[in-house]
């Protein structure tokens, strides 16, 4: 719930909070509409059969419509990106058992939009009438207290789907999003995957089942907090998001990871450098960990002191 005074959120609603996300505002133009594929400088009659919203005259700044058959005309591309934006959501898990029918009605509707690092995406407080495919890119749940405290809940990587369950709510976003690199997304609205939910039962049973394990994640995460200290919950993220080389490009910046833990960055370096001492972290760069030992690593998340 909400302080009536504030309008910030209780501690009771936070651990939700990773799933709750905003729609887009001051996106940049990809070429794609929200209801079909515009090819920029296509002047067909079926490329115009809506407006395209990104679209610039050359009033505006923009390259205006060359002439049909002229050099700088191209032909529309509605097929090839539908075709791309089926790719993405056949790789979201709770649209796997969606029939072609339904997804190719998804991808007419959808839109692709990106945006540079740092940039806030969307905002506390706006109409939650889409979800987003990350196609790239890594976005932060975020909010900040009323003496500008911030905190990240969740950080979101590509195939993650953030703002899905707001859509069955249809109620106003409860956190702000904000890239930690430059990010590309797939914009899908809500209503159009509210109907798809009704009308196939399998996808509404694995939308289910997305929602039940969001839960049990959310419960590890709380666990973590109530029952590890600082280095040690450190020491679980950084194992999780080793890659194959045992190697962690760390989500932004330091500040962004110390945000992440619910941590001050002064705090945050003195975890990193009690992992250092104890020879299971090495720094390749500020933003680049190498795990020395990945063994000692996991049995001081299990309780065995450093060293």
């Amino acid at each position: 719930m909400r302080s009536p005074a504030t309008g910030r959120l209780s501690p009771a609603k936070t651990p939700l909070l990773w799933s709750r996300w905003l729609r887009p505002v001051g996106h940049r133009c990809t070429g794609w509409s929200s209801t079909r594929s515009v090819s920029p400088g296509c002047s067909t009659s079926r490329c115009r059969t809506r407006p395209d919203p990104c679209a610039r005259s050359a009033g505006a700044g923009g390259t205006g419509t060359p002439p049909a058959g002229s050099a700088g005309h191209r032909p529309c591309q509605h097929d090839l990106v539908t075709g791309e934006a089926l790719d993405v959501l056949r790789g979201v898990t709770f649209l796997a058992p969606a029939s072609t029918a339904g997804l190719q009605r998804l991808a007419a509707r959808s839109r692709r939009r990106s945006w540079a690092r740092g940039a806030f995406i969307f905002h506390v407080g706006e109409p939650a009438d889409s979800f987003f495919v990350i196609i790239s890119g890594q976005v932060a749940a975020t909010d900040a207290s009323d003496h500008g405290r911030r905190v990240i809940f969740h950080v979101a990587g590509p195939g993650e789907t953030p703002g899905h369950l707001d859509i069955l709510e249809q109620s106003q976003r409860t956190a702000s999003a904000q890239t930690l690199t430059r990010t590309t997304v797939l914009e899908v609205p809500g209503g159009a995957v509210r109907a798809l939910l009704e009308e196939e039962p399998a996808v509404l049973r694995a939308f289910a089942l997305d929602v039940v394990a969001i839960n049990r994640s959310l419960g590890r995460t709380l666990a973590d907090v109530v029952l590890l200290d600082l280095p040690r919950r450190l020491a679980r993220l950084l194992a999780a998001e080793a890659d194959h080389d045992l190697a962690v490009r760390l989500p932004g910046t330091q500040a962004d990871v110390a945000a992440r833990l619910g941590v001050t960055r002064q705090s945050l370096n003195q975890a990193l450098g009690l992992l250092a001492i104890g020879g299971m972290i090495a720094f390749d760069s500020p933003t680049r960990i190498r795990i020395l030992d990945p063994d000692a690593l996991r049995r001081f998340v299990d309780g065995q002191p450093p060293g």
